[in-house]
């Protein structure tokens, strides 16, 4: 299977980047939050109707990369070629009735840069935004061949339906930084609209697609129940996430006859039930 993992973003440094070292002063870790902007789009005309700006986390611990960030200031444009990374990590959340801290696990995507360029400077915040604006189509995009970790969970929302799954990807590239059988990472993919719609009937365990998209930042809250107290309180919680423009169905997926022997069974188990309901209706008049 050909690998696929490159994140191409343009966007404005957000903040004095994080630059971590050693007791001799030797670059260890560099982190960098960056601001982007995707048009939002009516996948059937591509139409533009508004933009969103998304914060995708930089992170590298490959000294070249992390002395380029150390340059940066808040506000700098930069260009960036990267692969999705992922890390299993645990988050911590209190229970407001009994103050329990309860752990959960949960996946932290990152971009980790191949390539770091920074392309101006000192502009403000305002002239950030219409640079932005002018690159649009270019400020965040994701393409990745992967193969699907679980069945697609569907969800239906009143703005339609949403499907969400987590992909197995190969990396293309080593970090060298990383231990040596580190070799996929896991993002979740949620898709929306005609692509959530593709997807619900397409996709199954094991299937392998190829994503065009973006990375999206999200913000959602979440029911948790207390393993100490066992009382539900909600969190608000942050994630980021790849999104897709468009996905090819590539191996391994549902076919056209699956499909319609699948939606054959749904109708025939809905008439099974009309049917029997309509028996014991009768049998309850005699």
């Amino acid at each position: 299977m050909s690998r696929h993992n490159f994140a191409f973003l343009y966007g404005s440094v957000t903040k004095k980047p994080k630059i971590y070292t050693d007791d001799d002063g030797n670059f260890t870790l560099g982190q960098c939050l960056l601001t982007t902007i995707r048009g939002k789009r009516n996948l059937e005309d591509d139409e533009l109707v508004d933009y969103v700006y998304d914060c995708p986390v930089l992170v590298s611990r490959n000294k070249d990369i992390i002395y380029k960030m150390n340059e940066l200031q808040e506000n700098d444009m930069i260009f960036i070629k990267g692969m999705i990374t992922t890390k299993d990590i645990q988050k911590i959340s209190v229970c407001p009735h009994c103050h329990h801290q309860n752990q959960r696990n949960s996946v932290l995507l990152y971009i980790t840069p191949i390539f770091i360029e920074r392309v101006e400077h000192g502009k403000s915040k305002e002239h950030c935004q219409e640079l932005l604006k002018e690159k649009c189509e270019i400020s965040n995009q994701v393409i990745v061949t992967g193969n699907l970790c679980n069945e697609p969970e569907i969800y239906r929302s009143p703005k339609g339906v949403q499907v969400q799954y987590q992909l197995a990807l190969n990396r293309k590239f080593r970090v060298k930084e990383d231990p040596p059988e580190i070799k996929t990472d896991f993002p979740w993919i949620k898709s929306t609209g005609k692509n959530a719609e593709n997807d619900a009937l397409f996709l199954k365990t094991g299937a392998t697609v190829l994503i065009d998209g973006f990375v999206q930042t999200r913000t959602f809250k979440q029911t948790l129940t207390c393993e100490n107290c066992n009382e539900k309180y909600d969190i608000d919680e942050q994630t980021l996430e790849i999104s897709p423009y468009s996905t090819e169905y590539m191996m391994g997926c549902n076919t056209i006859s699956e499909i319609e022997e699948k939606e054959q069974n749904t109708v025939d188990n809905i008439l099974n039930d009309l049917k029997r309901s309509e028996e014991r209706r009768v049998g309850k008049e005699c």
